[in-house]
């Protein structure tokens, strides 16, 4: 009998063995797991901060932003009466963020044609902006918005016209620090002869070949 008592005994103490050895290994690869989870997410950390060397881009509710864009261009009426014409845009602008990301902006505007087709002279618009910025934890900010406006323009020696315009600009913005970012895009313009002698006009398209700004938020 007593022989079997210390059998027993030693069985019950070898299986808590087993199950103590047992649940350490398992306590082990666990602690690794969770050690390799925890470097992986340090990495990805890493990487969106590489990616972001920069502060990001004050775009907040209530930031100001003051900036302005110059693009070249063509002109296309579209009518067969008119050539293309090839020109300049000068754009300054100030806007404020209603809510985080989106803006409401007003813009002047400036647009001279250095050749091909008909001359024409001063052209100057007005209007307002609305767009959202993208922020997409980098240095890159991708936007689109809608722009909405007047301008007048004319031939020499014609007269003045007023006309109504449209348009979807779209680009990106580069963070250079919380307060500065470069401007590069484009933006699909159309304009409506609304009154003067191009009042019958089917209207105008300009397409920007190259589009460069700066923006500053405070």
């Amino acid at each position: 009998m007593s022989r079997s008592i210390y059998l027993c005994a030693l069985s019950t103490v070898a299986i808590c063995l087993l199950f103590g050895e047992s649940a350490a290994q398992a306590a082990v690869q666990e602690n690794q797991t969770e050690g390799q989870e925890t470097n992986a997410e340090e990495t990805s950390q890493q990487t969106t901060a590489d990616l972001r060397f920069a502060e990001p881009l004050l775009l907040s509710q209530g930031t100001l932003q003051l900036g302005g864009i110059i693009s070249f261009g063509v002109r296309l009426p579209l009518d067969d009466e008119s050539d293309n014409s090839f020109g300049y845009s000068v754009m300054p602008h100030v806007g404020i963020f209603v809510i985080d990301n989106l803006e409401l902006a007003l813009y002047v505007g400036h647009y001279g044609a250095v050749g091909g087709g008909d001359y024409y002279g001063d052209n100057f618009q007005f209007g307002a902006n609305v767009r959202w910025v993208f922020d997409i934890d980098t240095i890159i900010y991708p936007y689109l918005g809608a722009r909405f406006g007047m301008s007048f323009f004319g031939l020499v020696g014609e007269g003045v016209n007023t006309a109504i315009s449209a348009g979807v600009p779209a680009g990106i913005l580069i963070g250079l620090n919380r307060h500065v970012a470069i401007d590069i895009g484009l933006s699909l313009n159309y304009n409506q002869t609304v009154s003067g002698p191009f009042k019958e006009s089917p209207g105008q398209l300009y397409i920007p070949a190259g589009y460069l700004g700066i923006e500053a938020f405070f």
